[in-house]
Order: structure tokens, then sequence, then C-alpha cells
């Protein structure tokens, strides 16, 4: 099983607005993998939190209906569980679709391919809210596609984060010891992202009824 060292794990968290003042949390987590030995060559935890905003995290931005506002990235090592989450300093706004959208369990979904066979080295990532001028139907349309293609190449691309290439990886959390140190890091580098026509819903997401 191909083992991974200096593995940063980031989380970007946002909320989804509703019409009646409430919030949902959506949070994408990415894992990027420094070609280089866990230790202090790394960099900071902060500036790989601020690569992450400033790529994939503001790609998704330009791609989210307005009712989503960007709230926080954070960044820890997955080599050494003592290492707490840091937070980034460079900062995102809201949506930049202002088109109304569709229900906020319904997403566009992106699979992530590596090549290592097996279910515990692919994965995948789930985007919303989705504006209704990206979609035909239960499908983006073909302009939503076309713009969509941007996440697509933001997940099969890596980072750079002061001079440091890290490779965009995924990692088996069923094959990985990540609770104590020594921590195992199972999984493999992102070779390709496939984006779905077809939109996708988040299970235990579909809103409340409201009366």
């Amino acid at each position: 099983m191909p083992t991974l060292t200096s593995v940063a794990e980031v989380i970007v968290t946002g909320a989804i607005s509703t019409a009646e003042g409430r919030s949902t949390t959506v949070e994408q987590i990415y894992h990027y993998c420094f070609n280089v030995p866990f230790g202090p060559t790394l960099p900071t935890l902060i500036n790989v939190a601020d690569a992450v905003t400033s790529g994939p995290a503001a790609v998704m931005i330009g791609l989210l209906q307005e009712d989503y506002t960007w709230q926080g990235t954070r960044a820890r090592w997955l080599d050494d569980v003592t290492v707490p989450y840091v937070d980034g300093s460079v900062t995102l706004g809201s949506g930049t679709i202002t088109t109304a959208r569709l229900p906020s369990d319904v997403t566009v979904r992106l699979e992530l391919e590596t090549q290592t066979r097996g279910k515990s080295f692919k994965g995948g990532k789930s985007y919303r809210p989705i504006a209704e001028s990206q979609v035909t139907g239960d499908e983006l349309s073909s302009s939503g596609y076309t713009a969509w293609l941007a996440m697509k190449a933001a997940l099969e691309s890596g980072i750079v984060v002061t001079g440091q290439n890290a490779s965009h990886c995924v990692v088996s959390r069923i094959l990985s010891q990540l609770r104590t140190n020594p921590t195992t890091i199972i999984g493999a580098a992102v070779y390709q992202a496939a984006l779905n026509k077809t939109l996708g819903t988040m299970k235990g997401r579909h809103r409340r009824s409201v009366r």
C-alpha cells in the first residue's frame, strides 16, 4: 500500500444562508502531500492554508451562488497528531452568482481518481449551493458544465507554497492510522478529476419543512 508523508489536511469552511435567516455549515476537506520529508523544511501551515484559499477555494467562490459565504480555511499536519489546526490569513467573500439557487442539498459532484486500484484510493468533492442559471433539468447546462471545468482543473492541480510543490492526494481514512503518533498515512496522488454532469444530493442535508 502506498504510504504518504508530509501531508497537510486543509479544511475550507463556509455557510449557506436561507430566506429565514438561518445558515448551514459547509466544509470541503483537501489533502496535499509535499515532496519533502516531514520536518522543519516544510512551509508554515498558515502559508499552506492561504495557498488553498487562493487556489481551489477562490475558484469555488467564483462558481457558487451568492447565498454561500466563505468563513475560513485552516490546516494541520497529518504526520503529527499533536500539531493543531492553524487558521490562514487570506480572506474570501461570498459566492459570485446572483441568480436564484437550487435547494441547498443539491450539489455539483467531482470524482477524484488516483493511479492506485481500490475504493480506498478514490475520493470526491461536492459543492453547493448551485445557481439555477447553471442547470438544465437535472444536469449542468452546457455553459454550467464548461464553467465547472475550472473546478476540475483546480482539483487536478497541486499547490505551490513558498516555492515547494505539493500534490493533491486522496487519504484513506480506513487504511490509515491517524489517531496516535507515529501516524501511518495511506493514500495516493490525484491524477484526474471527473466532473459529473448529473447533479447530486447530500444525504442528510435536506432541509426540514418550514411552516
